[in-house]
This record gives C-alpha cells, sequence and structure tokens, in this order.
C-alpha cells in the first residue's frame, strides 16, 4: 500500500512544488525571445558606404550596399551630420527605400554648404535594431575658376580657363563670357584638380580689361581677377616658295612681298602679292648674285640695299659696303656710292624725310663667336637728293649687333643686342635733328638679341627676341611677346604676342597702317617662308 504524501494541499510546500515548473518554462520562453530579436541584426545584417564623391558644384553622390541573409523587411539609407559619429538621434536621415534582400542604393543630396564639415554613415535597421557603416568626412568647396592662361591675352589666341569643377555631366550646358560678351566654348578636359575648358575670343573683341565668368545651368562663377585683352592682331596671309633662309633675302612694300633667292646654282628675284597670291618674276642684279644680311631701306620707288654678304656664284661671300638700288616702278638695278666706310652685315638703319641712316652692325669673323666679332659704332646718313655720305655721332657705346630698330619721327631706336661679350635690353635713341642719342627706356621683355622691330602710325613696335643667340639650337630660347614704345611717353605696352612658330631669321616693315613679318616657320628646319601681318 502506498504512503500517502507528508504534504498536504494547505501546507507551503505544497504549492512550491506546483509552482516551480510554471516559473522555468517561463523563464525558457523568455530566453527564447530575447534571442529571436537580437541574432537577425548581428548576425544576418550588414551596410557599407562605399563612395561618397563630389559631383556638379556643391551636390554629393552616395552609394552603399546592404547585405542581409534574413526575409524580414530591412529599412535603409544614409545619416548626414555636422557630429563625428552620425547616428539616428544625431544627424539628418535619409531614407532611401526597404527591401528584403541585398541591395545596392544611393542618393544625391545636393544642400550642402561650402565651408562645413559633413560626417557621412550609411544605415540599415531590422525591426528595432540599427548597424551603421563607417563614417566619411565630406567638405564642399565653394565652385571657383582657379587660373587662366594666358594671363594677357593675344586677340587670336585661344584661353585656357582652369576649375575645381569635377565630375561634370557631358550634357550639362556651359557657356563663358567676358562680361556681355560670350566666347565659344571648345575642348573640354579633366585634369586632377577639376574640369578644364579651353574658348575662342570673338573676332571684333576690343582690346582692354574684361570679367570672366562660366556660367554651368543656373550657376555662375566669376573669376576674381581682370582678363586683359592685350591690342593688335597677327595674321598669317601668305606663304612664299622657300629653298634655304641662308640664301633668301627679302623686303615688302605695299601689298608686294619681294624675295631674292640663291637656288640650283642661279638667282631667283620674284614678287608676290599676299592679298591676291599674285606672283611676278623680277629681275636681279645678276644671274649668279646674291646679297645676305644687307641693311634695307624702302623710300618709293626706291629700294636700298646697304652693306650685306655678297655673293657671285661661289658658296662663300665677302662683306660689303656697296650701295645698291633697285628701281620698283621699271624693275631696274643701279648702284650709287659706296658707304665710306667698314664693310659689314645685320646693320641697323632707317629713313626719315630725304635721308637714309646706317650704322652699327658687325664684320663677319673666320671663328663665330660674340668674342670674334668687330663690333660697329659708327652712323651715317645718305642725302638722297645729293647722292653724299655723312658721318654722324658715334653710338656712345660698344658697338652692337642682334638688335631691333624701329624710326618713329625723327628719331632711330636701337634696341638690346649682343655688346662684347654681353647682352642687354638697352633702348637708345638717335635725334636726326641734333645728332645726338639719349637712352631710352629699357626694353621690357625676356630677350635680348635676335629682335625685331618696325613702326606703325608714329609707334615702334619689338618682339620676338631671344636669350643666347649663339646657343645651340636645342637650348635656344625664343619668345613671341611683342611690346609697343610710345616715344612721347617714353613707355612700353604688351602688344598681341606672334601666333606662329617663332623665326629665327626674319624681315620686317610697315606699310600705311600695318607691319609686315617674313621669316622662317621655326627653326632651320622650316619648310615655307610665312608673311604675317600684323594689325594695331
Amino acid at each position: 500500500m502506498r504512503k500517502r504524501s507528508s504534504f498536504n494541499a494547505d501546507t507551503p510546500m505544497y504549492y512550491i512544488r506546483r509552482i516551480i515548473p510554471v516559473l522555468t518554462c517561463l523563464l525558457l520562453l523568455a530566453g527564447c525571445q530575447k534571442e529571436a530579436d537580437i541574432l537577425p541584426v548581428k548576425t544576418q545584417v550588414s551596410v557599407t558606404l562605399e563612395k561618397a564623391k563630389m559631383l556638379h558644384i556643391a551636390d554629393v553622390a552616395l552609394e552603399a550596399r546592404m547585405e542581409t541573409t534574413s526575409d524580414q523587411e530591412v529599412r535603409y539609407g544614409f545619416i548626414i551630420s555636422e557630429f563625428e559619429t552620425p547616428s539616428l538621434e544625431r544627424g539628418k536621415v535619409i531614407e532611401v527605400g526597404t527591401a528584403r534582400e541585398s541591395t545596392s542604393y544611393s542618393h544625391v543630396y545636393s544642400r550642402t554648404d561650402t565651408g562645413k564639415t559633413y560626417h557621412i554613415r550609411a544605415f540599415s535597421q531590422l525591426k528595432n535594431n540599427t548597424v551603421y557603416s563607417q563614417t566619411q568626412v565630406f567638405k564642399p568647396v565653394a565652385p571657383a575658376i582657379m587660373g587662366v592662361s594666358p594671363a594677357k591675352i593675344s586677340n587670336l589666341s585661344p584661353l585656357t580657363i582652369s576649375t575645381n569643377l569635377k565630375d561634370l555631366n557631358p550634357d550639362q550646358h556651359v557657356a563663358i563670357y567676358l562680361d556681355q560678351h560670350p566666347l565659344q566654348v571648345g575642348a573640354r578636359y579633366k585634369s586632377h584638380a577639376g574640369s578644364v575648358f579651353q574658348a575662342e575670343l570673338p573676332q571684333d573683341l576690343l582690346a582692354g580689361s574684361y570679367t570672366l565668368s562660366i556660367q554651368i545651368d543656373d550657376v555662375l562663377i566669376t573669376y576674381k581677377e581682370q582678363i586683359t585683352v592685350l591690342p593688335g592682331k597677327w595674321v598669317r596671309v601668305l606663304d612664299l616658295p622657300f629653298n634655304n633662309w641662308h640664301s633668301t633675302t627679302t623686303f615688302a612694300y605695299g601689298d608686294w612681298v619681294y624675295a631674292l633667292q640663291f637656288k640650283s646654282g642661279k638667282t631667283e628675284f620674284f614678287k608676290q602679292n599676299y592679298k591676291t597670291g599674285d606672283k611676278v618674276n623680277l629681275t636681279p642684279f645678276g644671274p649668279q648674285w646674291f646679297l645676305k644680311s644687307p641693311a634695307i631701306v624702302v623710300k618709293h620707288p626706291y629700294v636700298h640695299f646697304l652693306g650685306g654678304e655678297e655673293f657671285n656664284g661661289g658658296l662663300s661671300g665677302e662683306t660689303t659696303a656697296k650701295h645698291l638700288v633697285y628701281n620698283i616702278l621699271n624693275d631696274s638695278w643701279s648702284q650709287e656710292g659706296d658707304i665710306p666706310a667698314a664693310a659689314r652685315v645685320s646693320a641697323v638703319s632707317g629713313v626719315f624725310e630725304d635721308k637714309l641712316y646706317f650704322g652699327l652692325g658687325h664684320d663677319l669673323p673666320p671663328s663665330w663667336s660674340i668674342g670674334a666679332l668687330k663690333l660697329k659704332n659708327d652712323l651715317w646718313s645718305y642725302d638722297l637728293r645729293t647722292k653724299q655720305w655723312k658721318q654722324l655721332a658715334d653710338f656712345p657705346q660698344f658697338g652692337r649687333s642682334g638688335c631691333a630698330s624701329f624710326m618713329v619721327g625723327p628719331q632711330l631706336h636701337i634696341v638690346g643686342g649682343n655688346e662684347r661679350t654681353r647682352t642687354n635690353k638697352e633702348n637708345w635713341a638717335y635725334d636726326v635733328r641734333s645728332n645726338s642719342w639719349t637712352r631710352k627706356a629699357d626694353y621690357p621683355g625676356n630677350g635680348y638679341t635676335g629682335f625685331t622691330g618696325f613702326s606703325v602710325d608714329g609707334a615702334g613696335y619689338v618682339g620676338l627676341g631671344e636669350i643666347g643667340v649663339f646657343a645651340t639650337i636645342d637650348t635656344r630660347e625664343l619668345y613671341r611677346t611683342f611690346f609697343r614704345y610710345d616715344r612721347l611717353a617714353d613707355s612700353w605696352s604688351s602688344v598681341s604676342e606672334f601666333n606662329g612658330n617663332v623665326p629665327i631669321n626674319k624681315y620686317t616693315t610697315a606699310d600705311r597702317n600695318l607691319g609686315l613679318l617674313i621669316g622662317t616657320d621655326g627653326l632651320y628646319s622650316s619648310k615655307s617662308l610665312p608673311v604675317y601681318t600684323f594689325i594695331p
């Protein structure tokens, strides 16, 4: 017979034994529920912020990836905050969407302010639990024009504009202006700093200072510095037949360019109209005669050839003091009184009223170097009426070679050149009325020698200088800058740069209201003899 329990229904132990199993079940159920709430977030959901990149102006492109193995709905998006650790409680929440599977998502945020620092995170949320990506820092940069090249613009030169604008869409409208004048937008490309634009100036744009601006869609960006458009315009108008500069001498009168060339054992002399292209063969001084590096002075209807290196059928020539005259009207030659001074090449020359002026230059030594040159400093005048030469005041410094010269009014200017063992930028003026020399404002360009010069409308123009005319071809520093000299103010100002290949050998003159430049197309490998006009 079974023994009855000693616990009666009304005793405390009876109730304890009854309630223990119930409490155990409740605790087990609670533990299962807590694990179900926590595990999906920790083990089944993750998020990665893949990119936070500046787009047009101050827009930020955001890209992220949410990974989940849960079949429950996951909420995802971005948080942008000025706090270092953005959260749902501290930052602007951008909810992109919800999904029950892994997905990549993106957003473009367009309300950033330049100068502020933004901290960006991606987030995903499963029920009440949230996971965050790493934080990326973003600081918008104010849209700006970073630089313009060249700083001073020649009228026909393209303008290169560098900006800090990145990732512009190809279809975004871009307009560029100088004040209200639209420029033709050309190439667009990327650099490490941003977008770079090229633009062409209008043909009729006047010289002066302008404000540069770029408009992209509805955003206008203005450059902080003024843009200077230089006066003057270079235009390539003709290419002459060309053999070798060492056997070519040129000059110009009116619309015609004249060329004297020694080619295939004989001399050719012709003129070609740079406006129409018409060519006319002329009569040379002799069938095998050629004159290199003379001083040339045009006084209608005559062209005076003074000095130079004379060839008569041979490969080598000798310096001369001859004075030859070509008659433009009847295509004939004559010889007038020789220069009563030492023979030379590369002399300076000019004309004022009825007198020619000639002087300086150098001889041709056996050894071609500055130190071996015998530089001249004498100056002479030739009276076109009496046919008489007269010696004038000597140049007050050592002789010069490779200098530029031009005549404005009664003054013959000598600029730069080689002086024994050095080069210089000095500008000296000889006054024909007082027979005296005066030093004027120095040439402001970078070159020292190998200049060319001419005068138009009472102003002198000098340019195309270089440093070290006796350096090798590879080390020669050539410049395409040009400057205008104002005689009354004794000052220089920039004009449009020469826009062709810088010629080593050149001849310049002026006719009416424009300048003419004839020179090899670059270095000694030139294949043509281009002619340029300069319109002030």
